[in-house]
């Protein structure tokens, strides 16, 4: 369009004219084009790729059936609402009775200065609504949330109450069997509570996959056992099961149910397709070994005679779980930090002061306020409260409101929630209390509100350490998944947005459609533009103010010309949002080289990781790696595969050979005039192969009709599927014994047979 403007300004012949009007028609026939490529690949299927690939196709289906109620959209809410809108949960109804404020603006990313007194709930809604306008259904509920609004859904999340009025609702929950999950943060800490009721099924407890092996041996033992509640014992007899031992151990526990296939020997003992699985239970014995229990193994007759596999089979965990009433004096907590041991119980404890010193005094202990601050901790000593110093500093900067605080709990109350509905993961077993107070080096003097938008992080660490962040000149590499939260973040904090201050940002990327749920920047219409111009212009609209430039460039070797010195020494700190290895490298090795500090983070479905690098105070990211990837031998991708692993790698080898060497080879042969010279300098054997490969596709095999292609595929699947067999077979016969006299063929080395075509 713009050339399109430019040109007609410039025009000057009926030519120029024509040409016009062909680059303007050819402009829309383009935008035409890709608008009809979205429209066809905007489908759920498409949309939901990389979740259900988490999730799995079962738990998305009973999230499409769920309804989920949020309570409080201030910045935790809008956190919990946009990340469960995203994972595409049928319905979503947010419920709020709150006016827009300045506090909220440090956190709450779907306001602005404009909407200041109106309902956050009624400014919020559109922009959730746009993260998955097709698949969700966003509703706003205004007014009090009444018990009727409450047993209307499968989950209800709480955020911003006080303890008292939790325990009402959970109370309202319990009544009509609805999930409960309490979320909340003040300043430096928060909580989150779940309640799923007597009875939660959990599908999957880790979503990892079920672990397989080998079985190698299965023999019988005697032992001696005790005779319950009294001193006898009596002597039993158990099959014992041995796995092959390329593993560290076997990875399963006494809870866990197996069942076999291809074992050959036993009756009931085999699973058979078609009928009911045959499920074993175990106590396990050693790192590589098993017995099996049960009524079933009682069944199984025979001896053991050649190996089959063993799988774990994940069975449904019925968990039960307390009203948040008999939490309190009983709680279960989730420990993260053994260096913390105590403070969990403490902050649960300035929790229930929290509630009493509101119905007392109605409003919060006010920011750094010595007065309020001891009477807050006498309130908290009735709950157990000890730490002093502790409960101090809760209290002095409870009316914080950050947006880091608010994204971390968001997340895992979202998370929670997503438990809740589609049954997998182990949800958390109840309390978890988190807290960052040694981000308090001294208390800052300069935190009266000054109806900033940045007044809620002011109120923590002061308008001078404010000032700070909003002059940062800050790099961020990637711009998918993590950068776009890392910017949403930036953009709530303040991060470059001071007159000094400069956001840097880069990704060579175009946005799919897959992208869109989970990079929540992004939009429909944005599908095939660029990831990191993109979201510097949505970023642009949660702060106006922030100064962000937005490159295409990887940063690499080949563009140092750009990230030059000038531009690595201009630098505060770099963040990495990228989704490789080796980039990772190259960025932590350039914050070496300039000693930059680094924000190191990544994700793999459900697993994240995060590392912070500091010159001179931690090691570098590239200063430990995780070991290498075990190589499969070669004898067993050839002869003697034994795990999924091996067939696919035996058949990107066959792909690599066919479809990328010898064409390589031969273009290179037709092309390169000195191409042979070369070649001659590699190793006599290769040369040689390469020269026999050549000739054999450009003069002995060489294709002239497509009959001739069917004749060498048939040849082809003759050699590999039928003579290599036959040799192998004649060569190690079935009753082939090693030279111990033990059986050539067992364990991991399957026997086979070949296919006659």
């Amino acid at each position: 369009k713009n050339i399109y403007i430019k040109q007609i300004k410039n025009k000057k012949t009926t030519k120029r004219k024509t040409t016009n009007k062909y680059i303007y028609k050819n402009i829309h026939k383009k935008k035409k084009k890709m608008e009809d490529k979205v429209e066809k690949n905007f489908n759920r299927d498409n949309f939901f790729d990389r979740t259900e690939r988490v999730l799995g196709a079962k738990a998305m289906k009973r999230m499409r059936g769920a309804s989920v109620l949020i309570v409080g959209i201030g910045g935790l809410g809008v956190e919990i609402a946009k990340n469960i809108t995203l994972t595409g949960v049928g319905k979503v109804t947010i419920a709020d009775d709150k006016k827009v404020s300045w506090m909220d603006l440090s956190s709450q990313f779907y306001v602005s200065e404009e909407d200041i007194g109106k309902n956050r709930a009624i400014v919020s809604a559109p922009k959730i609504r746009e993260l998955n306008p097709t698949f969700v259904n966003v509703a706003v509920h205004e007014g009090e949330v009444t018990e009727e609004l409450i047993k209307a859904h499968q989950v209800a999340v709480f955020t911003e109450e006080t303890m008292d009025k939790l325990v009402e609702y959970n109370k309202l929950c319990r009544k009509h069997k609805v999930k409960f999950v309490a979320a909340d943060t003040r300043g430096l800490c928060g909580m989150t509570f779940t309640d799923f009721g007597e009875e939660h099924v959990v599908e999957d407890d880790n979503g990892e996959q079920p672990v397989s092996h080998i079985v190698t041996d299965i023999t019988k033992q005697k032992v001696k056992e005790k005779i319950e509640d009294t001193e006898e014992e009596v002597e039993k007899e158990y099959y014992v099961v041995s796995v092959y031992e390329k593993a560290r151990n076997h990875g399963l526990g006494d809870e866990d149910q197996v069942k076999f296939e291809g074992v050959e020997g036993f009756e009931n003992l085999n699973s058979e397709e078609g009928k009911d699985e045959i499920l074993f239970d175990i106590a396990v014995t050693g790192k590589h070994t098993f017995q099996l229990r049960g009524e079933a193994a009682e069944a199984v007759v025979g001896e053991f005679k050649e190996s089959g596999y063993v799988s774990q089979v994940k069975r449904p965990i019925t968990k039960s779980y307390k009203t948040l009433e008999a939490s309190l004096d009983e709680p279960a907590i989730l420990t993260y930090d053994f260096g913390k041991f105590e403070h969990p119980a403490q902050l649960l404890a300035g929790y229930r002061a929290l509630a009493d010193y509101v119905k007392e005094k109605g409003e919060l202990p006010k920011a750094y306020d010595e007065k309020d601050a001891d009477e807050f901790v006498v309130l908290a000593k009735k709950y157990g409260g000890s730490n002093d110093d502790l409960l101090k500093t809760m209290a002095k900067t409870i009316r914080g409101n950050l947006n880091p605080m608010t994204t971390f709990f968001g997340g895992f109350a979202a998370q929670e929630a997503m438990k809740a509905v589609s049954g997998k993961y182990t949800p958390c077993d109840q309390f978890f209390f988190f807290e960052a107070y040694e981000c308090l080096k001294a208390e800052p003097k300069d935190v009266a509100p000054k109806q900033s938008r940045y007044d809620g992080q002011a109120i923590v660490f002061g308008h001078a350490f404010q000032a700070k962040l909003e002059n940062l000149k800050y790099f961020m590499v990637g711009v998918g998944a993590l950068g776009c939260e890392y910017l949403k973040n930036f953009a709530c904090m303040g991060v470059a947005c001071g007159d000094e201050g400069k956001l840097t940002i880069t990704d060579s990327d175009n946005i799919e459609v897959s992208n869109l749920s989970r990079q929540f920047l992004f939009r429909r219409k944005h599908v095939g533009k660029s990831k990191s111009i993109s979201a510097a212009d949505v970023v642009r609209t949660i702060n106006s103010d922030i100064h962000i430039d937005a490159l295409e460039h990887k940063v690499c070797p080949e563009n140092e010309h750009i990230f030059d010195d000038r531009f690595w020494y201009g630098l505060d700190g770099v963040t990495n949002a990228l989704d490789n290895i080796h980039a990772r490298l190259y960025v932590d090795g350039r914050c070496i080289y300039y000693l930059k500090s680094l924000m190191e983070a990544g994700t793999l479905g459900s697993q994240a990781n995060t590392q912070i690098v500091i010159p001179h105070l931690t090691e570098s990211y590239g200063s430990s790696r995780d070991p290498p990837e075990t190589s499969i031998p070669i004898c067993t991708l050839k002869n003697f595969p034994n795990a999924i692993e091996h067939t696919i790698q035996w058949s990107r080898d066959l792909f690599e050979k066919y479809f990328v060497n010898i064409p390589t080879n031969i273009d290179q042969y037709a092309t390169n005039p000195s191409f042979i010279e070369e070649m001659k300098g590699e190793n006599q054997g290769v040369f040689l192969d390469t020269l026999s490969s050549i000739e054999q596709y450009m003069v002995s095999f060489k294709p002239s009709s497509m009959e001739d292609c069917i004749r060498f595929a048939r040849f082809r699947f003759e050699h590999y599927y039928n003579h290599i067999i036959r040799q192998l077979l004649f060569t190690c016969p079935l009753d082939k014994k090693t030279d111990d006299g033990q059986p050539f063929w067992g364990g991991p080395k399957k026997t086979t047979n070949p296919i006659d075509f």
